[in-house]
């Protein structure tokens, strides 16, 4: 007599959407704490001068001091850890949703990496912007970005690769195995059939 076997396979991007969001809060975290955003030369010093996220003057040459504007450095720093939080809060929800299979999990996850790579790009376009703006009058030879910066773009690519896959719709693949009883004239024919269907 026949033995039907019914065999579940689905794919894992839900998993790889959480995997990215780690990545990419590994890589905020590195950009929130490292203070090489840019690399500053000024007239009457030697070499470059790192110059962070929450930097808003530096010493030069002993009695001299540069600053910048605290305003939208601050408001730098506040879009950074807007977007930090909302990472770290989309990861228990895309693993909550794996966990339940409901959508509405992912959904949600999404959209907070939707906001979080928002307001990463918001700092990274304020911050060069006014900073040139700031620094290009104030004893500045001229300025370079450093690895801190980047690694804030790499975040922010991580962010929306995880929103795309946590809204992605897949599929869930059942396949049924129909075998039948050994005949050395069949020598064990098997059957097999698929059906999709939704997986959230």
């Amino acid at each position: 007599m026949a033995q039907e076997v019914e065999v579940l396979t689905c794919r894992p991007i839900k998993h790889f959407a959480v995997v990215f969001d780690g990545i990419a809060l590994l890589l905020i975290i590195i950009a929130v704490s490292a203070s090489n955003w840019v690399d500053v030369r000024f007239h009457n010093s030697d070499g470059y001068v790192a110059w962070g996220l929450w930097q808003d003057c530096y010493n030069v040459a002993g009695s001299t001091q540069v600053c910048v504007s605290k305003d939208w450095m601050s408001a730098c720093g506040a879009f950074i850890i807007i977007a930090l939080i909302a990472c770290i809060g989309a990861i228990p929800l895309g693993i909550f949703g794996i966990c339940t299979k409901t959508r509405l999990w992912y959904i949600i996850a999404g959209i907070l990496n939707i906001a979080a790579a928002v307001c990463d790009f918001i700092a990274l376009v304020i911050y060069p912007s006014k900073f040139s703006e700031e620094i290009h009058d104030k004893h500045s030879a001229g300025w370079n970005f450093d690895w801190t910066y980047g690694i804030a773009w790499g975040g922010l690519f991580f962010m929306v690769g995880a929103a795309v896959l946590f809204f992605l719709k897949m599929k869930e693949d059942t396949v049924v195995q129909r075998s039948a009883n050994y005949n050395p004239s069949h020598q064990g024919k098997i059957q097999q059939r698929n059906r999709n269907r939704e997986f959230y």
